[in-house]
């Protein structure tokens, strides 16, 4: 993976992802739809599967938007993982027509929760790879929460944001 002026472009177009020793786990292996069925509705985000050219030039990336100015409207997906001290990161390349915030979220349940933990950044109009990471603190949390949302948490603002690729 190269970057120029904040663009991504990849370099081979099988790549899956780094591994870095043996103690990486892919709980969301480079999922490029976010209108698949395990995704779930935060409100009731509009989702536009297939709307936009991806980074890659390959594939199509998929619009979320947030129309409703009380509720903030996104997309939550849930994975089943081992309750250990395993530190997660998730990444997911975001586009917006104009400049607004976006949210990535993760989260640990089924214990004593831990987060969500959000990177709020601000979205424009090339490409961008946002990251979050947060730590299982072992007490008994084996579900992982990813959250996407294409405006920031004020519950005020509306927004659309195109999201592709995110992997856990």
């Amino acid at each position: 993976l190269t970057f120029t002026s904040g663009v991504g472009t990849f370099a081979t177009a099988g790549a899956t992802g780094v591994r870095i020793g043996e103690a990486v786990t892919t709980v969301v292996p480079r999922n490029e739809e976010l209108d698949h069925a395990t995704w779930v509705a935060v409100f009731t985000p509009t989702v536009t599967a297939n709307a936009v050219a991806a980074p890659d030039g390959n594939t199509t990336a998929d619009r979320v938007e947030d129309n409703d100015g009380t509720n903030v409207e996104g997309l939550e997906d849930d994975y089943t993982v081992a309750d250990d001290s395993t530190v997660w990161t998730a990444t997911v390349w975001v586009l917006c027509t104009s400049a607004h915030s976006v949210r990535l979220g993760l989260g640990l349940t089924g214990g004593t929760p831990v987060g969500p933990t959000y990177n709020t950044a601000t979205c424009g109009t090339t490409w961008q790879r946002i990251a979050v990471s947060i730590t299982n603190n072992t007490t008994g949390n084996v579900a992982l929460n990813l959250f996407l949302y294409p405006t920031d948490a004020t519950g005020s603002s509306t927004g659309i944001a195109e999201f592709w690729r995110p992997q856990v």
